[in-house]
């Protein structure tokens, strides 16, 4: 029997996500694979995550004009990403404990973490111990997400493990820090929404015939020869910040800004309507009338900073030297 569409487009998404059968199969959609199908909760919440991953630089610092808290070393952790039409699932099968915490605030540092995400049941992941299966929910949109050991996790409705009481619970209303660091987020049209929403369901694809990849932000999965504009590991930033319909992306690690333009554009997995366009030297994610300005390369911040305080220490080393 020829295969169904359902089975169809599971099977495709498998081919760029990694997943197993299981974790494709909730997340494919009755014409879709489903990577950028969201309820508007869930676009809301991935706009805001993506704004806590994407702000970092090489000392682990926010960047100044960002209101919102740095979470990008949660992307170091070897993960498969698996977006849901109303839920985000992250299968982190090495450490699903270390990397939920790279994400959770704590009530003794209320200014970690993605503003306003909370855990709210803990459970059992297939073949693991019980706590292999976090379930969060993020206060100001009511989203849901889950970091899991096993792609067949509890549903949080049969989750009966211990709340973790180094994170806070879903009883916890937002704090004055939490609440200022949202508000702080500036005006975006859904469009942009859209758009970064999708650079979080495009966390860890990668094109079937090794063209392109994203790499979770922190590796080139191809091994290939790195290219212009990459910065070393330890010189490494990345800022996302705009207003409104415009909005830019600055960064000089993994990926490759042709690896985005490729991912966004792809065939079947691609964002609707979205396309890539360079004008004047600049290139651009554009949706409708709005649009995510890409700049790839230059200094991080603090590596250049660090240099500038090296600087009159070496001078004064080479002067007493002589």
């Amino acid at each position: 029997m020829p295969a169904t569409p359902r089975r169809h487009f599971s099977d495709l998404r498998r081919t760029y996500t990694g997943e197993d059968a299981p974790s494709a199969k909730a997340g494919v959609g009755r014409k879709t694979v489903g990577l950028v199908d969201f309820t508007d909760q869930q676009r809301r919440f991935r706009a805001l995550l993506a704004l806590s991953l994407f702000n970092f630089d090489s000392a682990g610092r926010q960047h100044p004009i960002v209101s919102v808290y740095n979470a990008s070393t949660f992307l170091s952790y070897t993960m498969t990403v698996s977006p849901r039409f109303d839920l985000l699932v992250f299968v982190v099968p090495g450490a699903p404990e270390n990397a939920v915490g790279r994400l959770l605030g704590s009530p003794t540092y209320p200014d970690t973490g993605v503003p306003g995400l909370r855990l709210f049941a803990a459970g059992k992941a297939a073949g693991r111990a019980l706590g292999e299966c976090f379930h969060l929910l993020h206060l100001p949109t009511g989203a849901r997400a889950v970091v899991t050991a096993s792609s067949t996790f509890e549903t949080a409705h049969n989750a009966d493990g211990p709340i973790d009481d180094r994170y806070p619970g879903p009883d916890m209303p937002l704090t004055d820090v939490e609440r200022a660091a949202v508000d702080g987020v500036p005006p975006m049209t859904v469009e942009i929404e859209t758009i970064l929403a999708a650079l979080v369901s495009y966390l860890n694809v990668r094109d079937p015939d090794r063209r392109w990849a994203t790499g979770t932000w922190w590796w080139d999965p191809f091994h290939r020869p790195p290219r212009p504009g990459l910065a070393r590991p330890f010189e490494r930033f990345s800022q996302l910040w705009g207003t409104d319909k415009t909005w830019e992306l600055s960064w000089n690690g993994y990926p490759y800004p042709e690896d985005l333009a490729a991912c966004f554009t792809a065939p079947m997995i691609g964002l609707p309507q979205a396309s890539f366009v360079q004008e004047r030297g600049r290139a651009h994610i554009r949706l409708g009338s709005s649009s995510l300005t890409l700049v790839y390369g230059g200094t991080c911040p603090a590596a250049a900073q660090r240099h500038t305080q090296l600087m009159p220490a070496r001078r004064n080393s080479r002067s007493n030297s002589k």
